[in-house]
Parts: structure tokens; C-alpha cells; sequence
């Protein structure tokens, strides 16, 4: 069963960064950490947290990122979406600390969220521990 989800968050893990990466090679790119922050939500988190931020129940139980006060402490979604947990996939080492700043300060700031104080590549940085490996 372990094996199983496991291979489970790996594939969608990786059929995550594929779809991102098409949007790489189709010049979406944007230099603006506040749209690349929205570009990345859009390919990375759209799919499972919705576009409104609001989550959704169905095959899985997405949580809302709309008005959540555990996104006060900026390290809560950065170790989130590094590590996943439940059936969130881990992004460490699919996502550079510039993407993973760049997401979790677009969330921290939208959705009717105001968490307006900055998070950086360093901050990502000093929580990046090694890749998870699927055993």
C-alpha cells in the first residue's frame, strides 16, 4: 500500500512538472516575481487547490489555501510544498527555492489572504533539506 502511494504522488509529481515545463517551451515565462508567482500556482497547484484558492473534495480532499491563517508562518507552505504531505506530492528538487519563494508568496498574498511580509530563495533555501526518496 505504502509502494503505492508513493508511486502515486511520484507520477503526479512529474506529470505536474511536464505540464509545467510545455509552459516553459511555449514562452510563459515572466521576469515578475509576482506573476511568475501566479504562472507557477496556475501550473503547479491549480490543478488539486483550484483557481479561487478554495480546494475541493472529490477523488481526494484538497485543503483551501483561501483565508488560511496556517499561511501566517511563511515556513508552513514552504516545507508544504517541499515535502508534501498526505497526498500532496514533494516539489524539493523539482522546484528551484526561486519557484517555491516565488508560489507560496503569491498564495500568502492572494486568495484573501494578507501575508505581505516577503519570502526568499534564501528562506527556501535554509528549509531545503535532501530530495525525498520514494521507498
Amino acid at each position: 500500500m505504502a509502494i503505492g502511494m508513493n508511486l502515486q504522488r511520484l507520477l503526479v509529481a512529474l506529470l505536474l512538472s511536464l505540464f509545467a515545463s510545455l509552459g516553459y517551451a511555449q514562452g510563459t515565462q515572466s521576469s515578475s516575481p509576482a506573476s511568475n508567482g501566479a504562472r507557477l500556482y496556475k501550473d503547479y497547484c491549480q490543478a488539486c487547490h483550484m483557481s479561487d484558492g478554495k480546494g475541493a473534495t472529490g477523488a481526494g480532499t484538497y485543503p483551501a489555501l483561501a483565508n488560511n491563517p496556517k499561511l501566517t508562518t511563511a515556513s508552513y507552505p514552504i516545507v508544504m510544498i517541499l515535502y508534501g504531505k498526505a497526498g500532496m506530492p514533494w516539489f524539493n528538487g523539482l522546484l528551484t527555492p526561486e519557484e517555491v519563494a516565488a508560489i507560496v508568496g503569491y498564495v500568502r498574498t492572494n486568495f484573501g489572504n494578507n501575508y505581505a511580509d516577503p519570502v526568499t530563495s534564501e528562506e527556501v533555501a535554509k528549509l531545503r533539506g535532501p530530495v525525498p526518496k520514494d521507498e
